[in-house]
């Protein structure tokens, strides 16, 4: 497990760069910070998928459209807990949006590697780790 969560880091900062990059780019260009973090999570769905599969989890199977659908789902969750949140510090304590979205993502982050852990990819006590 400790393995896979360096992996799981490794592909998240790559994964955190680039939706970033989106997010403070739509920001920057006069998009409100809460569309531009739907266009952040759409990005950060399929990239994180793809590489958590294959990188982190090493999930020899095929992917599957359960799979991709319990991603999707637990991305959901986590998008309203990072929305919360930037509602919170940004909206209603006056937190710079850049600032707020970078606190939020190191609660979801952690929140994150559980969800595909457990319910995306299905790794169990027993289980290879990869």
């Amino acid at each position: 497990m400790i393995l896979q969560f360096v992996r799981f880091n490794l592909v998240g900062i790559v994964n955190t760069a680039l939706t970033y990059a989106v997010y403070a780019v739509l920001v920057f260009v006069g998009v409100n910070h809460f569309l531009a973090l739907l266009a952040d999570y759409a990005v950060g769905i399929v990239f994180s998928f793809a590489m958590n599969k294959r990188v982190t989890f090493r999930v020899r199977d095929r992917a599957t459209p359960a799979m991709f659908l319990r991603m999707a789902g637990s991305s959901v969750l986590l998008l309203a807990l990072n929305a919360l949140m930037l509602w919170l510090l940004v909206d209603r304590r006056g937190v710079n949006s850049y600032l707020g979205q970078v606190i939020a993502l190191a609660v979801v982050a952690l929140l994150s590697f559980a969800a595909q852990r457990i319910l995306v990819f299905r790794v169990h006590r027993g289980e290879p780790s990869g």
